[in-house]
């Protein structure tokens, strides 16, 4: 029962964040000439299939608590991990939806080149791994992928960030990627 208590509290969570970010693209809703669907026709997609993708998670994770109600005789095997319990999944969900908002809230002020591979480093070992080699791959991988695409790709300059030191170090960041 608390299993399935815990996919309801989460889908809600993510029913309420994809409806907010919805209506945020209200704010910006304006025709554009060279893009018959306007400024807000991307944002929109994008969290109308999050929508989707979150409920079909949410039907999946609601059949497969049904499959998977224990029986009072079975006993799990010595060499089958115990699910995680309690307060360290609670931790790990709060961590999961409050590190993006932390990073969006950090962005503008400390800047993309610093702030990113922190943010990645740090979502990535909320999701589990703990290998050094494979956080530092893949969080620079991704990095690297996204500072190329925005700047050599598309020429989008990217946050440098008003705090001091901050600002200092980005703005040398971009002078050596340029």
């Amino acid at each position: 029962m608390e299993a399935k208590k815990s996919i309801v509290i989460e889908y809600a969570l993510w029913v309420v964040f994809i409806v907010g970010a919805y209506m945020v693209t209200y704010q910006f809703d304006r025709p554009l000439k060279v893009y018959r669907y306007g400024a807000a026709g991307w944002p929109r997609a994008i969290t109308i299939m999050l929508g989707i993708f979150v409920t079909a998670q949410f039907l999946i994770k609601v059949r497969e608590s049904k499959k998977r109600t224990p029986q009072p005789s079975q006993t799990p095997h010595k060499s089958e991990p115990k699910p995680a319990t309690g307060m360290k999944v609670n931790l790990k969900r709060l961590a999961t939806f409050t590190l993006p908002f932390a990073y969006a809230f950090l962005l503008p002020r400390t800047g993309y080149f610093i702030t990113t591979p922190v943010f990645l480093i740090s979502y990535t070992m909320v999701l589990g791994e703990r290998r050094p080699g494979w956080l530092a791959g893949i969080s620079f991988l991704i990095y690297g992928l996204t500072l190329f695409f925005f700047t050599k790709l598309l020429y989008l300059p990217l946050p440098i960030g008003n705090w001091p030191g901050f600002y200092d170090i980005s703005s040398l960041i971009v002078a050596w990627l340029a």
